[in-house]
């Protein structure tokens, strides 16, 4: 995904935030600024356009146990076990949720503000439909919960 209109020192504060829900499991798998940055009027600091990846540290919490929190499963592999590199739904909804406000995401061909409802989309295959909010177990997270689940 891309991050306009941001710094790395917010990106990180808001990575910083998202990790006391998460148990510290989330970190960047890639954070690479994408220009140089220009003047933005009132803040008197560059700013940038990142290119933002979020990952797990750890993928499960003991030896055939529960995922460990943030960590997402592949839609067809939902049914079968397996884990994919990138953190899950709600990690991201999280962390948008913690930048800044002037900042613009764009994911998956939307282009969204961190005040934007974080829709949920389908995942899996058509024959075996799945949304991406259930691709983890974040639901053992009481914090997780009050993001908004409004569909785009």
């Amino acid at each position: 995904m891309l991050i306009r209109n941001t710094t790395k020192a917010n990106l990180e504060a808001a990575l910083e935030a998202t990790n006391r829900i998460f148990e510290n499991n989330i970190r960047f798998r890639r954070l690479d600024r994408m220009n140089r940055g220009t003047e933005t009027e009132g803040h008197g600091c560059p700013v940038f356009t990142y290119r933002v990846t979020l990952t797990y540290v750890k993928g499960r919490l003991s030896k055939g146990g529960h995922l460990a929190p943030g960590v997402r499963r592949g839609g067809w592999s939902y049914f079968h076990g397996g884990r994919v590199v990138g953190a899950c739904w709600h990690v991201h909804g999280h962390f948008f949720r913690n930048l800044n406000p002037e900042a613009v995401i764009i994911a998956r061909g939307n282009r969204l503000t961190p005040s934007s409802p974080w829709g949920d989309w389908n995942a899996g295959p058509p024959i075996q439909p799945v949304n991406m909010s259930d691709l983890c177990e974040c639901w053992t997270l009481a914090q997780v919960n009050p993001i908004d689940h409004s569909r785009d």
